[in-house]
Order: structure tokens, then sequence, then C-alpha cells
């Protein structure tokens, strides 16, 4: 949608309506933007040539027509600037570098071990992340590209207004400042005057979903991340359910069982405990397995591995079910390390939802893994810095202007 009015206010609204435009449908000529748009010709030729000048668009080569002259395909530039994304889980971080079609330039992965004798400190995490994040964005910056911003998805629920990290159960991390905990690190990597998102990890790989993966125009989109633990983000149109406090999704602590395991938040029962990769440890009678560990197993052709996540599976299934009768969503999106299981896992949820969801619902319903693997994350949170450069679209200060 377009607006009209107040000149500069809505030069901004327009210019992101532009961009959110040419992300969806590539290649339209300016004119063919104008039609779309309602703007003026003349409007669109000022638009296109700022975003072109600040390194978000660029032109494509001339395509004929069948009628009039060439036309000039206005496309995302993938050549002039940068994003960061990173991911602080409950067993790993990411950091990556993606360019505004969501093409991944450069990632730094690394598990963190769950052995007792690394101390995991939120402040040494941090430091460590900030590393990671320092070689990446120096690397690309080398090669001449400018860097947007900064988008970090972490594993646990956000307290909205704050970016207070409220828990991380695996790390034992308890209200945690994440803004105040890297200002020193942005300000030493002079990014600091860039957009910092922080948002809990599955809202950042819903977010990715909607922008790089799964189409889903009609109806809300769901992402479950499963790992250590289990999230969800909720996509409805092209916004995030927050919820009143920033804390919808908390799938992981619906109650699937009431006379399962203890769960760390004080419950019984709850999906985290019963799909996460602690559950499949302790089926295979092993104190912790990170992903990489998961599946050396399932390939070394175990069958207790087979059994556990089967398992694991099925209460995937009863979690889908619920959500699939409460949202009656056009598509549901496995990610998080669990889902390089694959089929192995994603063939028995399939099949247990199929049989407790509501028919109708589920069967207008795709369920699909997630293909970013366990990048979805970080690629999540650095599209979010995008999408909010889109919605705003304010002129783009970026490092180095």
């Amino acid at each position: 949608m377009l607006f009209y009015g107040d000149q500069t206010f809505l030069k901004h609204l327009n210019r992101g309506a532009l961009l959110q435009l040419i992300r969806q449908t590539p290649r339209l000529s300016r004119a063919e933007i104008a039609k779309r748009t309602g703007l003026t010709k003349s409007t669109v030729g000022v638009l296109v040539s700022e975003l072109m000048n600040e390194g978000w668009l660029s032109e494509g080569s001339l395509v004929a027509n069948t009628t009039g002259r060439p036309s000039t395909p206005i496309l995302l530039n993938d050549d002039q600037l940068f994003i960061l994304g990173a991911e602080l889980g409950g067993d790993g971080t990411n950091v990556l570098a993606i360019t505004p079609s969501g093409r991944i330039l450069d990632r730094r992965y690394r598990h963190l071990n769950h052995d007792g004798n690394a101390l995991h400190t939120p402040e040494t995490t941090i430091a460590e992340l900030a590393g990671d994040i320092e070689a990446i964005l120096t690397q690309q910056q080398q090669t001449g590209r400018r860097v947007v911003g900064l988008g970090l998805g972490v594993g646990g629920p956000i307290e909205s207004g704050t970016d207070i990290l409220t828990v991380v159960p695996p790390l034992g991390w308890r209200e945690v400042p994440l803004r105040e905990l890297f200002a020193p690190h942005l300000e030493r990597l002079n990014i600091a005057h860039l957009p910092f998102l922080i948002a809990n990890e599955a809202d950042a790989g819903a977010m990715g979903e909607y922008l790089f993966g799964v189409k889903a125009s009609e109806g809300p989109l769901l992402y479950l991340s499963v790992g250590i633990g289990v999230g969800g983000g909720i996509m409805i149109g092209n916004q995030l359910l927050g919820g009143r406090a920033g804390l919808a999704g908390e799938v992981g602590h619906m109650t699937l069982d009431v006379n399962g395991p203890p769960c760390p938040c004080g419950n019984h029962g709850c999906a985290e405990v019963l799909i996460g990769q602690q559950a499949l440890a302790s089926h295979l009678r092993l104190p912790h397995a990170n992903i990489d560990e998961l599946l050396s197993i399932l390939h070394s052709g175990d069958p207790s591995a087979r059994d556990a996540i089967q398992h694991s599976g099925r209460w995937l299934g009863v979690l889908i079910a619920n959500l699939v009768n409460i949202f009656n969503p056009a598509a549901i999106v496995i990610g998080g390390p669990l889902a390089e299981l694959g089929e192995a896992l994603l063939a028995p949820a399939r099949e247990e939802a199929a049989r407790r969801a509501l028919n109708r619902s589920f069967t207008c319903t795709s369920l699909t893994l997630c293909t970013s693997g366990r990048d979805a994350g970080a690629l999540g949170a650095a599209g979010s810095v995008m999408h909010d450069a889109f919605s705003h679209a304010s002129s783009t200060r970026l490092a180095g202007d």
C-alpha cells in the first residue's frame, strides 16, 4: 500500500513499500512499479535513484518488449550491502553475513560444550560471539561492501522493551541484559550507530522463512525451532505475533503430557522435555548430545537412535496438531538443529499430527522442513534488520558513511 500526504513522512513510507514490492516481485520496470503502486513515473524514478545510490537496488539488463521500447528491470542489489546475523543458542553460536536477497556470504558456527568443564558465562560467550562477528565484518568490509546492521537471535524469551534475556536453562542464565553486554563490543567494532535488533531465535526463524523461504500469503506462517528447547515464531501477514509482553510463541512450554517428566520451567510434560535434544539424549542414555553427535549415532544405524527419534517425532506431531487446531496455518516449518534429522523426525510427526488434528485444517496446512538448517536463526535475525529497514525505510546510515 502506498501513501499520500505529508511529503517527508510519506516519502519514507513509499520507499519502504517500493522496496517490499521489489523484494516480493523482482525484475519489475519503473513503469510497472508505477502502475502497481499508483505513484507517478517521476516519483518512482526519484525513489529508485535514491535507493540505487544507497546500494539497495540495481538495474538488470534491458528486456525486449513486444510493443514499445525495451524496459530495464529493477532488483535488489547483492553487490554493495550486507547484513550481519547472529544466533546465541543453548548449545551453539552462529554468525553469518547475508546480501539483501538472503544469499549467505560467510558464516562461523561453534558448539558450546556441556561437559561441565567449560564456563559459559554471558560475558565470555558474548565476547566470543563478538570475535566471530568482528572476523566476518572485517572480511566483508575488505571486499568493499557496507554493513547495514546486526540482528541477534537468542535461545530464550526476550522481555519486550528491555532486551533482557529472561532465561536460558541449558546455560543456567537468567535476566541477562543483552544490549548492555553487547554495547562495548559494538562500539569497538564501530557499528554502535547501526540498527541492532534482538529477538527470540524462533521469531527470527519465522521472519527468515517469511523473507527467504516458504511462501504463505494466505493464513499464518508458523516456524518451530526444535533443538535443546522448542520455540515458535508466528507470522501473520508481514508481522510477527509478539503478544502483550513479547512472549508469544513459547510453544515449548505447552503441556503435552500432564504426567510427563519435569521441565526446567517447573511444569511437567512440556513439549520441550518430550521432543528436544535432551529427550533424545535421555533415550540414548547419554548425559547430553548436540546435533552432530545425534546425527552420527543415527547414521551409524543404531536402532535405539531411530526409536528415540520416532518417539520425539510423535510428540512433535501432538504439538503440531494442537497448533494446527488453534491457528489454522497456511504453513508450518520445522527448523532448529533437530530439523537436520530430516524425515526420520518429520515422518512420525506428520503421521501423528494427521491423526490428531482436525482433518480439514491439517490438509490445508503445508508441513515442511526448514532448508536453512542451523543457519535459520542467524539468517532470520539478519532478515529482521532488513525487514525493519524496509518497513521504516528512512535513509540507511551505513558503517563508513
